[in-house]
């Protein structure tokens, strides 16, 4: 402790100068004309380099930007990640919409399939029976014009109906002729069958 004091007390006295016990001398301490003033001591000095203030206030402001800036990104890191939750429940609300929606797409197309393969058996169907019908219309035509021939009746053979004034005119004069070659036939016929 002794040493520190006396540290303390040389220290003291260098610092405040071995004036003790002399006059200043007031010639000396005047500066001359030619003689530029010594810069004060606090002020700053002349030097562009920036000093240890300047440079802590510098680092000071990089820190608070550097805060204020992790502070918008952690935000920002929150905002996307609120999104990101509320984007992967609407994919999931989506893809049961989807799987729904394919599930009832494929009832549909067997639907459809089933339907088509019904409407073919029905038309093959309605086919078959018209051409029966067709067939027994036929037949019936046959036996009718075997009947009126035995009757001793004049048949003749339907036209197709005419759509320009030529085709009836032409209709017209073959329906006699194919009338008259009936009518030839029929008696052959029945020459031949009162010869046999």
């Amino acid at each position: 402790m002794r040493n520190a004091a006396t540290a303390v007390l040389v220290l003291a006295v260098a610092v405040g100068g071995c004036s003790l016990g002399l006059k200043r001398n007031e010639a000396m301490v005047e500066p001359q004309a030619n003689w530029e003033l010594p810069p004060p001591r606090l002020a700053e000095p002349k030097s562009e380099e920036p000093t240890l203030v300047d440079r802590l206030i510098d680092l000071q402001q990089k820190y608070a930007q550097a805060v204020q800036d992790l502070s918008n990104e952690r935000d920002n890191m929150r905002q996307l990640s609120d999104e990101k939750r509320g984007l992967a429940e609407q994919i999931a609300v989506v893809q049961a919409e989807l799987a729904r929606a394919q599930k009832e797409l494929q009832e549909a197309n067997d639907l459809l399939i089933t339907v088509r393969q019904e409407n073919e058996k029905w038309k093959a169907d309605v086919l078959a029976h018209r051409t029966e019908i067709l067939l027994a219309h036929k037949t019936e035509m046959e036996a009718l014009v075997k009947v009126l021939r035995l009757l001793g009746g004049e048949f003749t053979q339907p036209t197709p109906p005419a759509t320009t004034s030529t085709n009836t005119s032409a209709a017209s004069t073959q329906a006699p002729a194919s009338a008259k070659d009936e009518k030839v036939q029929e008696t052959k016929g029945a020459e031949g069958e009162t010869a046999g």
